[in-house]
């Protein structure tokens, strides 16, 4: 199942109907319901609205959509307050109005974030600020996904945890052996593979070894900015990309959602669809999953 998370022409200035439209009109059968949308009067019955026109594609849900009348950053280190519980929710109940197969959370953070200036499109940056109390966060973290996971097995749909990028220092799970915890403690909860956040912080290898669990990935690559730092969502150009994904257990029905912003063309979109489909279609070799290397721009 090969997706485009609909916060890609979210930055580029489309409404959330149109997002999925453009997503379609691109040739993809499946989309993520993505986090980058600002809200419309009329969030709550789009979702209805989606899934009566548009008959034959899957969807997928991810924090934080639908969105919020006033921006906030989600995260679950600070358990079940009132907004978070509204946002989770809302995921749910848009889960069940488009039939989502899979609702995927970010993890659990263990600083203050806020969000910050606009950037690019409509989308907002987040910031990090100071620490929080990591046992405390901890705590938090699981009586919210308890509270999720209740929502998912109530729903029918799967709850998965993605793995994050390393602007955020300090998460919760990060590591093959936390995720493994929470897998143990929560069954039926899976993984979002964020290839990209993997590729930043040079766990790819590590993450994989979660085979099993990985239910959807997020696509798109890095690379090394002027000042030396690893920035992701930039293009994937080369079929080498994919290697590290051969003998992965569930590729032919795993999700496979490409999420970029407005600094990567739609025609670049449809040439690394073509790449993974060729992948796909088992053209290629498998190489190990550590031997790729950022590039540079």
């Amino acid at each position: 199942m090969i997706g485009l998370s609909s916060s890609y022409h979210a930055m580029n200035g489309c409404s959330i109907y149109e997002a999925v439209s453009r997503a379609v009109d691109m040739g993809f059968d499946t989309v993520e319901l993505g986090a980058a949308h600002t809200f419309e009067e009329n969030s709550a019955i789009l979702p209805r609205k989606i899934r009566r026109e548009f008959p034959n594609v899957s969807f997928t849900i991810h924090t934080l959509f639908p969105p919020l009348k006033e921006r906030a950053w989600f995260n679950p280190a600070n358990g079940l307050t009132q907004v978070n519980m509204a946002i989770v929710d809302g995921l749910f109940e848009a889960a069940e109005e488009v039939e989502a197969r899979i609702v995927s959370l970010h993890p659990a953070v263990f600083n203050e974030v806020t969000i910050g200036h606009a950037s690019d499109g409509k989308c907002y940056k987040p910031v990090v600020g100071g620490p929080i109390n990591v046992e405390d966060g901890r705590k938090k973290f699981v009586e919210l996904l308890g509270y999720a996971n209740d929502r998912a097995r109530a729903t029918g749909t799967k709850l998965i945890v993605e793995n994050m990028d390393a602007m955020f220092p300090d998460v919760y799970p990060q590591t093959k052996d936390e995720f493994m915890e929470v897998f143990k403690s929560f069954d039926g909860i899976g993984m979002l593979l964020d290839v990209g956040h993997a590729l930043q912080r040079g766990n790819l290898g590590e993450m994989l070894a979660l085979d099993g669990y990985i239910e959807e990935m997020h696509l798109h690559d890095v690379a090394l900015t002027a000042n030396g730092a690893t920035k992701g969502h930039f293009p994937i150009k080369d079929i080498d990309y994919f290697k590290p994904f051969n003998g992965l257990r569930n590729m032919e029905s795993m999700v496979l959602v490409f999420e970029h912003g407005p600094n990567v063309s739609q025609e670049e979109i449809l040439e690394e669809k073509e790449l993974l489909e060729t992948f796909l279609a088992g053209q290629i070799n498998a190489s190990p999953a550590c031997a790729r290397s950022p590039l540079a721009v």
